[in-house]
């Protein structure tokens, strides 16, 4: 996969750039800002080029380039590497040049306006690049609990089947034991049925 790669050429960087990756870029679609350094209007762009050229690489995927070509190069990109970039009347100029469609002017239409988001929809279209898939996250693994009664207990959250916890001194049923009728202090009766056991279900 080639992928996406972006170049941003100017006459300082010209004999600097990567050869293989740049030689390979005509075969495939590529978005282009042509600009010329004293341009005020290419000054305000150049930032919102760079905002949208960070979202494309970031949230896309394909195979193409994005260039930001300083006009003093675009004879030597054609001529060493093979590109067919014109040389505009006013800049910047914004294009698209894919090896199936030729060569698309951007802001042909009032829509195509000079903001990252418009910039960006430009490249997605006509580069043909898709938006990366995002990957699940991955659930945390849930320990083994010991089984106690039929259920599953975690350090952290101990469950146990119902029915199955028993009260001291009592059996299931919640009968009391005689054992716990005579341990009971009727002085000093301990909660509401101790009280109710002390005053009418004492035998006397």
């Amino acid at each position: 996969m080639f992928g996406i790669h972006n170049f941003d050429i100017n006459a300082s960087n010209m004999n600097y750039l990567p050869n293989n990756s740049l030689s390979n870029v005509k075969n495939y679609p590529i978005i282009c800002t042509l600009h010329m350094d004293q341009c005020f209007h290419c000054q305000q762009l150049k930032p919102k080029w760079d905002d949208a050229v960070k979202v494309l690489h970031n949230q896309y995927d394909g195979n193409g380039a994005t260039m930001f070509v300083e006009r003093n190069c675009i004879d030597n990109l054609n001529s060493q590497y093979g590109f067919k970039l014109p040389t505009p009347a006013s800049y910047p100029h914004i294009i698209s040049i894919t090896p199936s469609n030729g060569m698309y002017e951007y802001g042909n239409i009032p829509q195509e306006t000079r903001e990252p988001e418009d910039l960006l929809k430009f490249m997605v279209a006509h580069g043909n690049f898709k938006k990366k898939e995002k990957k699940g996250k991955k659930g945390k693994k849930g320990k083994k609990g010991k089984q106690t009664g039929g259920a599953y207990t975690t350090k952290k959250n101990k469950t146990k089947r119902k029915g199955t916890t028993k009260r001291k001194g009592k059996t299931k049923g919640g009968k009391w034991t005689l054992k716990y009728k005579k341990s009971i202090k009727c002085k000093k009766p301990k909660g509401f049925s101790q009280k109710q056991h002390c005053k009418y279900g004492r035998k006397k």
